[in-house]
């Protein structure tokens, strides 16, 4: 199966990897890399599977990618590090699945993985993908021997004085490496999750967002900390935009307040925010009001529109776009007392909430 996994033809290459990294974890001591030292597989072999391992992005294949990459061929260094890299981005996106997470059952040659990953945290030059990647894998690998590892990365990532300094770390070393915190020592955490909002690097938009909300859903004291850090996070400082998403997609009343203030902000895009998550939230009658006035006289179109959307969640005339079950007074749609036909008040002509 290695043979036709280092093969000519490509489809073949990948159908056979798939099946040999199966049959490996039945004896999951062992590494792809020891099967392919043990095979004497050439360098032109190396990069076939390589090339192969990175179009299947296979975590399994994890173990192989350090011991190559700790090598001294710099084209197989190389190719390494690319399949890391989209490995890495492969298997966070494989966790949000529709049909339910898909991560590797077996890590194969566990050990050696495990202290690849942590001698790669520990170098100072190492390269940013392996980085990354060794983050992932600390947390997919649940281990908490390599917290402090993490919390240097995380660190090293967090916008604040020191960016005047020096640069900030690389985003997806800091995303991964706060990722992995939030599964192995999420108590603390959530104010630096919300501190690293303000960067706008995809990484860390692409993945840190979604941490919070998993830990503003957790068990207490971390469910209030969490909340209480995004609240914090609305009401001054640069991350106040991607905080106001976050506190649409929980639902959750107690941001009214600082959600409402947020409407009124110089910045078009904090009051675009605002209006969406005001829509979101349970209803209220000052924030409908503050909506409807919004809706009539916000200078920025896009507020106007999103004001007006958000006015008619919030008057039950329309339905929210994430229902949250528990809101007293907003029956969801197809409930007694849900509003089906014409939408009804128009705000740019109502004096408050309907």
């Amino acid at each position: 199966m290695l043979e036709l996994a280092t093969g000519d033809e490509a489809l073949l290459r990948r159908a056979a990897l798939d099946g040999l990294l199966t049959a490996i974890t039945r004896v999951p001591e062992r590494g792809l890399e020891t099967y392919v030292a043990a095979g004497k597989i050439d360098r032109r072999g190396q990069i076939l599977l390589l090339r192969t391992i990175r179009d299947l992005r296979d975590g399994r294949a994890a173990s192989y990618l350090f011991a190559v990459a700790a090598s001294d061929d710099p084209r197989l260094v190389r190719d390494a590090l690319e399949a890391m890299k989209l490995t890495r981005v492969t298997l966070i996106a494989r966790r949000y699945l529709w049909a339910g997470a898909e991560r590797p059952a077996l890590w194969p040659g566990r050990a050696a993985l495990l202290s690849a990953v942590q001698a790669t945290l520990s170098a100072a030059n190492a390269p940013a993908e392996a980085t990354a990647f060794a983050a992932h894998l600390v947390g997919a690998l649940a281990d908490a021997s390599s917290v402090q590892l993490l919390r240097a990365h995380l660190r090293a990532g967090l916008p604040g004085a020191a960016a005047a300094i020096q640069p900030l770390g690389d985003a997806a070393i800091t995303a991964s490496a706060a990722d992995a915190l939030a599964m192995l020592a999420p108590s603390g955490l959530a104010c630096d999750l919300t501190r690293l909002l303000a960067r706008s690097d995809a990484p860390i938009q692409e993945l840190v967002p979604t941490r919070l909300l998993d830990l503003a859903e957790a068990r207490e004291p971390i469910r209030s900390e969490t909340r209480r850090c995004l609240r914090d996070a609305i009401g001054t400082g640069p991350a106040a935009v991607p905080a106001l998403w976050i506190a649409a997609a929980l639902g959750d009343g107690g941001m009214l307040p600082v959600v409402q203030e947020a409407l009124g902000r110089e910045s078009p895009d904090e009051r675009r925010a605002a209006a969406w998550a005001l829509g979101e939230l349970p209803p209220d009658a000052a924030a409908a009001a503050a909506l409807s006035e919004r809706a009539r006289s916000d200078p920025d179109e896009i507020v106007r529109r999103l004001a007006r959307s958000a006015y008619s969640k919030q008057t039950g005339q329309q339905p929210r776009t994430l229902p949250h079950v528990g809101f007293a007074g907003f029956p969801d749609p197809g409930a007694p007392g849900y509003k089906t036909g014409p939408l009804g008040d128009d705000p740019q002509e109502a004096e408050g909430p309907a």
